[in-house]
């Protein structure tokens, strides 16, 4: 069987480790500082052995344990009879079940990390507060592992002078158990994976849809405790009167990293994935919609080392691959530790090497954006459903013309804006609240329900 292609760097550099033994390590505890979460006392455990640096990280940091204080719930649920699924037994006299299948943005991955913050913020919580849903299932670490897979966190210190901005990786009260051969081994989730309601993760693409997922070197499938069956299926398993979907890593990841992803014509059956789910959801008198990808070539990652930066770097030396690229144009640095210090002014051009993947091609990105969205939208309207328009919601972001119901400007601008998060790429949780009202004003335009849009200023503050 065909294996999904394992994480990239987007993901596994900040979780770059050095080689381990057979076994896996021992978590050194320092239990110096605490938190206090529902009455019980969480102690600081430092994991720095399992995250030693990130892609422009320059040191660890730790990161206390804070309330997630969500918006308030609607003072009356709305009527949401017509989404119900009663063609399912399983499903008939019980309360609304919502279903959330995608990667990194329904993830709630953001700063350039998966943790209970970011985890609880994510748009598909954030919706399932407005259907009146009382228990929204999420793939939540323990407790104590509050920071999951760790986060990046700003810092000032910068040694080799570099353009890009630098953080420090949080380091404690992760969600690793040890590494074995260098690899980073999660603790699993505790809770029944049935009960799951948001079976989203980072770095899944819709193209994968028809394998199974290689665990090797991916911690965010390790941890859910899946096996080889083709993940449409998995998804197809779970009941659900209602779904969202959304799978915008299909282009974020290769444009961060290789090469932007087209889309993939069919899988074993000659058909495509996500078509397949589409039908059998249709089928099934499921309730639900799709997003589109926004283009990422404006995103704030791709302005954290300029071509006019790397230039001055270089100064009047020539290094093939690189100095040929600045002149040509249509090409975007990707802000590695390697483009970092060729963009320094600081470092000595003699000591200074070519990184592997140095530039995001411009064109091929928006290429793959128009070829991903073409197919997203025509599946959608064969079966029925329709498609949250976030390529046009980002487009306006970015050029700086949004505002939000609650009369907030949705700021781009990086780092003092209010929608990108540190990692540049990523939404913030105000990020994430606006993204959950196009997907809300979607479902009420197509199934004429009126669910209530969040009021976006309760999360302008959380960071």
């Amino acid at each position: 069987m065909k294996h999904a292609k394992n994480i990239p760097s987007l993901f596994l550099a900040a979780l770059a480790v050095s080689c381990g033994p057979k076994d896996p390590a021992p978590i050194a505890e320092i239990n110096t500082e605490y938190s206090v979460f529902n009455g019980d006392t969480i102690f600081t455990r430092i994991d720095y052995m399992y995250l030693k640096s990130s892609s422009i990280a320059v040191g660890d940091t730790v990161k206390m344990y804070g309330d997630i204080k969500l918006h308030d719930r609607p003072l009356v649920n709305p009527d949401l009879s017509t989404m119900k699924n009663n063609s399912d037994p399983e499903l008939t006299e019980k309360s609304l079940k919502y279903l959330a299948i995608g990667s990194g943005i329904s993830a709630g991955y953001r700063d350039g990390g998966y943790f209970n913050e970011g985890i609880m913020t994510s748009f598909p919580n954030l919706i399932a507060r407005q259907l009146g849903i009382e228990k929204f299932e999420q793939p939540l670490f323990d407790k104590s592992d509050y920071n999951g897979f760790g986060r990046n966190l700003p810092t000032e210190r910068n040694p080799g002078g570099g353009p890009a901005p630098k953080f420090k990786r949080v380091s404690n009260n992760t969600g690793f158990k040890g590494i074995v051969n260098g690899r980073l081994i999660p603790r699993e989730i505790t809770k029944n994976m049935k009960e799951i309601d948001n079976w989203a993760r980072p770095g899944a693409t819709m193209n994968a849809l028809n394998y199974g997922v290689n665990y090797s070197g991916d911690p965010f499938f390790a941890r859910m405790k899946l096996g080889l069956v083709p993940m449409l299926y998995t998804y197809h398993a779970q009941k659900s009167d209602l779904f969202t979907i959304e799978f915008c890593d299909d282009v974020f990841m290769g444009a961060a990293n290789t090469s932007s992803n087209f889309f993939n014509a069919g899988g074993p059956n000659g058909e495509h994935g996500l078509y397949t789910l589409l039908k059998l959801f249709a089928a099934e008198g499921r309730k639900g919609c799709i997003a589109n990808i926004p283009d990422p070539s404006d995103f704030p990652y791709f302005k954290f080392i300029t071509m006019k930066q790397l230039k001055s770097g270089l100064g009047k030396n020539y290094m093939e691959g690189i100095s040929e690229n600045i002149s040509k144009g249509g090409f975007l640095v990707r802000p590695s530790k390697g483009m970092d210090s060729l963009a320094s002014t600081k470092i000595p051009f003699g000591i200074k090497v070519k990184p592997n993947n140095p530039f995001n091609d411009l064109n091929r990105t928006r290429m793959s954006v128009e070829d991903n969205n073409v197919n997203i939208t025509a599946f959608a309207k064969e079966n029925g459903y329709p498609v949250v328009d976030l390529k046009l919601l980002y487009d306006r972001i970015i050029q700086g013309k949004y505002f939000t119901v609650d009369g907030v400007r949705v700021d781009p601008s990086y780092p003092n804006g209010n929608f990108f998060s540190n990692d540049g790429i990523y939404p913030t949780a105000f990020g994430q609240a606006v993204i959950a009202n196009e997907f809300i004003k979607t479902l009420n335009n197509f199934y004429k329900v009126n669910i209530p849009l969040i009021k976006t200023k309760a999360y302008l503050d959380v960071r």
